[in-house]
């Protein structure tokens, strides 16, 4: 459980399992939503995955289909399933991915007042160990995202976040590159928080626009 994020002592997240606590200190343990359907056709499944599910976890709720995209583990919002036995299926949503037909927006809260809409136009190098991690690099692959602001408050700035490319850690990496991380994102130094705010708002494949609302925790 506290490696699924969801213990809580306080109001902060219990991070290290080996760390030593009171024997009085009260623990709250946060329930996890369970995934919603927002679009169902043929062989399409598109979902509103809950915060702290990871993407391979859906598919225990639906064993017949398979991943078509991936969203980390602490983001919300649209993701796509196929049918298994449809290999036609996955072969069209890969194929549109790569030639950037898919329109990718998303949600995201940093610390700090961003003013303009801008483009972050940095190449992206990922390294796989046992955990993920990204960084620009001229050596990487070009990775394109434009932010625009939205709303403002607490010296906090909701963004709408629009990606062409979609290399790994894509909007944490941009984001700390310009000087504003994501709230809760520390492994790109973000300030701590009850979740990495990053939502994935709407997706456009095929002709089909497909929106999750905001969770009730997304707030500034």
């Amino acid at each position: 459980m506290i490696d699924s994020g969801i213990v809580y002592v306080g109001h902060r997240r219990l991070r290290v399992a080996r760390a030593l606590l009171d024997t009085k200190t009260h623990f709250r343990i946060e329930k996890i939503a369970k995934p919603s359907v927002l679009y169902k056709q043929d062989s399409l499944l598109i979902l509103d995955k809950p915060c702290l599910m990871t993407s391979e976890e859906l598919l225990r709720f639906y064993p017949d289909y398979q991943l078509l995209n991936r969203l980390d583990k602490e983001t919300s919002g649209v993701i796509l399933l196929g049918l298994k036995d449809d290999e036609e299926l996955q072969k069209k949503t890969i194929h549109a991915f790569k030639k950037q037909e898919v329109y990718k927006e998303y949600l995201a809260i940093v610390n700090g007042l961003i003013n303009d809409e801008m483009q972050i136009d940095k190449p992206i190098l990922t390294q796989k160990n046992s955990k993920a991690k990204s960084t620009i690099h001229q050596k990487g692959k070009p990775a394109l995202t434009h932010i625009t602001p939205l709303e403002y408050e607490n010296k906090k700035t909701l963004l709408k976040v629009v990606i062409k490319t979609g290399r790994t850690h894509q909007i944490r990496a941009h984001l700390a590159s310009i000087g504003y991380p994501i709230l809760g994102d520390m492994q790109y130094g973000g300030k701590e928080a009850k979740r990495i705010f990053l939502h994935s708002h709407k997706i456009n494949l095929f002709n089909i626009q497909i929106t999750a609302q905001k969770p009730s925790d997304f707030k500034l």
